[in-house]
């Protein structure tokens, strides 16, 4: 079963990764709140006991001081009064990396990011946005994760 959720996971998310890698991806759930900054995901966590664990549906919380891969992308559905941002953070309000979108234009815009980071054990992370989630693309058209590295 193991073997198949991975495979599941991997072909859906298009980021193949090493048997045994701790990974964490959160797709943003269609039922998040319609508001600024709130954003729900829902989680997939593989190989990630000692690592990383979910704190809720907003959060990854760290367990082990590292290295570790972040990505994300979100994918506007129609036109804004103000251009997009994706923040990732770390509590207490700390910005990690943010990346700004186009308000209009295409039919559609994506902001997205990837990075390496090093992370201390309790750190707390998520993302947040400027946008009302009317504006987004929720399940894989929006989403943000991590793996150790």
């Amino acid at each position: 079963m193991e073997k198949l959720q991975q495979k599941t996971l991997t072909k859906r998310c298009f980021f193949p990764q090493a048997p045994g890698l701790c990974w964490a991806h959160g797709s943003l759930k269609e039922s998040s709140p319609n508001c600024k900054g709130n954003m729900s995901w829902e989680w997939n966590l593989m190989h990630c006991d000692g690592f990383v664990k979910k704190d809720d549906d907003q959060y990854l919380t760290i367990e082990q001081s590292g290295n570790y891969f972040i990505y994300a992308q979100v994918n506007r559905k129609k036109d804004m009064e103000e251009p997009f941002t994706l923040m990732l953070c770390k509590k207490p309000d700390v910005l990690l990396n943010k990346v700004v979108g186009p308000k209009m234009g295409d039919e559609k815009g994506t902001v997205n990011f990837g990075r390496p980071f090093f992370l201390q054990r309790g750190d707390k992370l998520y993302c947040e946005g400027n946008f009302k989630l009317d504006y987004i693309l929720a399940g894989n058209q929006t989403y943000w994760g991590l793996y150790k590295i």
